[in-house]
């Protein structure tokens, strides 16, 4: 929307903005579906009423309707429909300001529909699938944050694991046999996996306890620390992101917390990539420690041009 559009839309009442919205909700079906959502998500946040996942459905199963019909081109440039890849990320990212305020049952309300319309549509077009796969790893992993969130009573978590394990299996055969996985292993684990609460406690400093190092438990580390930060459980948070040497997040969790000297400690004691230290800057600006900041990427840009020169000069490259 341009800035001009913006300013006349703010300069109307009440009343005229609402019929104008009724007049393109009648005029337009996708708008329609678009601000039913819009509105039902709006509504559970500011009444705190249950919400309604109808307009999450209605509103899925119509961005994903055209993939039905899709057929594999024949030649590169042959024209075939396709569906709204924005629209159906803006649709499933309903569901994060609900798993940030520890709420994962209207979450759950939004994530459930719209995947179930995607495995619903995924055998029709997993054959000639290009971009739509990439869905599946975003809602596992937020399926799997929700499933550990502090509101998820046990029969819903129980209903959740039988849910996911039907949409697994129906998809399995059509090349995305994991794509729940995560999700399954946070919904069937929650927090009861054996070591988790000394790690937790703080009087474990090793996670996983068998140090296996793959994909599952990186995802499952990574939701649990999301639920922990939105459970408001900040020494929980800092002792598993410390036991997992996740360093990134661990220094971040401590700006937030204000203790920034013991977060550039850990940068200059562990960072090893570029984008944690851009990811720990922009998490002190926004702890308004320009300062320190500006110092840290100045670190950060020296130490990768010393890199840089030990690696040309054929040594070992580290960075101090």
């Amino acid at each position: 929307m341009s800035d001009a559009l913006a300013m006349r839309l703010n300069a109307l009442d009440a009343e005229t903005l609402a019929a104008l919205l009724v007049q393109g909700a009648e005029a337009d079906e996708n708008f329609r579906l678009w601000l039913e959502a819009k509105l039902a998500a709006r509504e559970a946040r500011e009444q705190r009423t249950p919400l309604d996942p109808e307009p999450f459905r209605r509103q899925a199963e119509a961005l994903l309707e055209p993939a039905r019909a899709i057929r594999p081109r024949r030649h590169w440039d042959d024209s075939r429909s396709d569906i709204d890849e924005s629209a159906l990320e803006a649709l499933i990212g309903q569901a994060e300001p609900f798993l940030v305020a520890d709420n994962g049952i209207d979450a759950l309300a939004i994530l459930r529909p719209i995947a179930e319309a995607l495995v619903d549509t995924w055998p029709d077009c997993a054959g000639w699938d290009e971009s739509l796969h990439e869905f599946f790893p975003v809602l596992d992993a937020l399926f799997a944050r929700a499933a550990l969130l502090g509101d998820m009573p046990e029969d819903l978590r129980d209903v959740l694991v039988d849910e996911l394990s039907d949409w697994q299996d129906r998809i399995a055969e059509y090349g995305a046999g994991d794509a729940f996985a995560a999700a399954l292993a946070a919904a069937t684990l929650g927090w009861d996996e054996p070591g988790l609460s000394d790690v937790l406690s703080g009087c474990t400093d090793t996670w996983p306890l068998d140090r296996k190092d793959d994909w599952l438990n990186a995802r499952l580390i990574e939701a649990r620390l999301a639920a922990l930060e939105a459970m408001g459980r900040t020494e929980g948070f800092l002792n598993l992101s410390r036991a997992a040497e996740r360093h990134c997040d661990h220094a971040v969790m401590l700006t937030k917390c204000g203790r920034f000297n013991e977060a550039l400690a850990i940068a200059h004691a562990r960072f090893r990539e570029a984008d944690s230290v851009l990811t720990l800057a922009q998490s002190l600006r926004a702890q308004a420690q320009p300062d320190a900041a500006f110092d840290l990427a100045q670190w950060g840009l020296l130490s990768a041009a010393k890199v840089d020169v030990i690696a040309a000069s054929g040594g070992r490259a580290s960075v101090p």
